[in-house]
């Protein structure tokens, strides 16, 4: 049985893949639903467990608080654009300097190529990544697209037979108030549900962790 709830609001903007879900190689923009159908994946308290948006897979580079002479770095997380040695962030972590150390201004891209040492911030102003301790990351994080419509379900937790999720749906990096509504399952009524489309089946799940399988996309 599934009954509609309170309705919240939130922002966001990556989508982060399901626990345990195997993630495949990067391609260009597509409609992507994680995990994928039939699989099994584990979500835990909290944890988006359905996530279909337009975007793609990269690999990401994160570079830590990072004061330099002509170039200064805010901790983020940077995600590779297709087809490119470009990283970007969220925001503009990446404040370019003047010959004095003055700010000039802001930008939210790094250049780098994996296997390399050097992260550049323009033609001629590059920095060693390994004196930076600069992470990169061949694992795939799948990235949605800002402005493209995405769907999520989340998971909220266990009481006796019932199952808490959320239901959210976003648009132009913002989440769509009227359309994000708390929901519950009861397992009484059996092992797979549906809804708004998409239908999945629960193997086991307590007050922190929900093990299930997608059967079918939003």
């Amino acid at each position: 049985m599934i009954k509609n709830g309170t309705i919240v609001a939130i922002t966001a903007f990556f989508l982060t893949a399901c626990g345990s879900t195997p993630k495949p190689a990067p391609t260009a923009m597509e409609k992507v639903t994680v995990p994928a159908v039939n699989q099994v994946a584990t979500a835990f308290l909290g944890e988006r467990m359905i996530i279909t948006g337009y975007g793609y897979y990269t690999d990401t580079l994160t570079i830590p608080t990072f004061d330099a002479y002509a170039a200064d770095f805010t901790h983020a997380k940077y995600y590779r654009s297709p087809n490119s040695d470009t990283f970007m962030a969220k925001g503009e972590p990446v404040t370019i300097n003047n010959g004095y150390g003055s700010p000039l201004s802001t930008q939210s891209w790094v250049k780098f190529t994996p296997g390399k040492d050097d992260i550049c911030v323009g033609v001629m102003n590059c920095y060693s990544a390994t004196e930076m301790s600069a992470v990169y990351s061949a694992e795939k994080e799948f990235l949605a697209k800002p402005d493209s419509f995405q769907q999520a379900i989340e998971y909220n937790g266990k009481s006796g037979s019932t199952l808490k999720f959320t239901y959210r749906e976003f648009k132009d990096d913002m989440a769509r108030g009227t359309f994000t509504t708390d929901f519950t399952i009861d397992l009484d009524d059996g092992k797979v549900f549906g809804y708004k489309g998409s239908r999945f089946e629960v193997i086991s799940a307590n007050n922190s962790r929900i093990e299930y399988k997608l059967l079918a996309p939003f």
